[in-house]
């Protein structure tokens, strides 16, 4: 899934747009959608979102951003309100895109390695950046703290 995600993020970043996915588990395993949505350089809504959409039943939402880094962005931090898995997709035109990954719960976040989340080996081809700065649990309305830092201080 991951490697599709890469593929069809490198053809929208050709077109200088960010594309959504989304992930959610159905009795035949784990289904992954590309919504409808408005696609921007700068952002991807999906345009439903409603009760049957994939929107509302997605367990994990990712996005690209094409040629820049994978961060999460004010933009980011402001949409990303919910409860689920939350990921980021960037330099995707690049030998070594990236990936970011963070546990969302209404507004508070956990950076995990996209390992514990996706079965990837360690020498995966896309650079996992998830926890570059800290192991880090945050609000998005206040500044981060990191966790392993506190917890051996």
């Amino acid at each position: 899934m991951l490697l599709e995600m890469w593929r069809l993020s490198y053809q929208a970043g050709n077109q200088f747009h960010e594309i959504l996915f989304h992930l959610h588990f159905t009795d035949a395993g784990w289904d992954l959608q590309v919504p409808e949505q408005i696609q921007t350089p700068t952002s991807c809504q999906p345009t439903h979102s409603n009760s049957d959409s994939s929107h509302h039943k997605a367990a994990f939402d990712i996005h690209s951003h094409g040629s820049l880094p994978a961060f999460f962005s004010t933009t980011d931090n402001a949409d990303e309100s919910g409860f689920r898995i939350y990921a980021v997709l960037g330099r995707v035109n690049t030998l070594k895109p990236e990936i970011k990954l963070r546990v969302g719960l209404f507004r508070h976040c956990w950076d995990v390695p996209a390992r514990a989340v996706f079965d990837i080996d360690r020498d995966f081809f896309m650079v996992d950046v998830s926890l570059l700065s800290g192991c880090k649990f945050y609000s998005t309305d206040v500044p981060p703290i990191n966790v392993m830092e506190n917890l051996w201080s």
